[in-house]
């Protein structure tokens, strides 16, 4: 069980639960698709100790397109797209 004595101590498994919480609570301060889709990005970025993340979501014609991205210049996210097939996931040779 986490308690502030475990939090305190700098228990890393409890500082990131205890993040997560953070953050699920902060879900419902969100207005729009867009602000909850760039704070997920920002939250799992920091919480992953990464300076860049991305979020990407499946089309209808199964191109993954950029909803939010965080740590990444806004002109390479304009540009970027994938098809949802073997080459993106590295298992089909190129």
């Amino acid at each position: 069980m986490i308690t502030a004595e475990t939090s305190a101590a700098g228990d890393p498994r409890a500082d990131q639960l205890r993040r997560l919480v953070d953050i699920n609570r902060a879900f419902t301060n969100r207005t729009s698709l867009d602000d909850i889709a760039r704070f997920t990005v920002e939250q799992g970025a920091d919480l992953l100790g990464a300076s860049a993340g991305v979020l990407m979501l499946l089309d209808s014609a199964e191109v993954l397109n950029v909803r939010a991205a965080h740590g990444i210049d806004d002109a390479r996210v304009a540009r970027f797209q994938a098809p949802l097939d073997a080459v993106l996931f590295g298992t089909e040779p190129r």
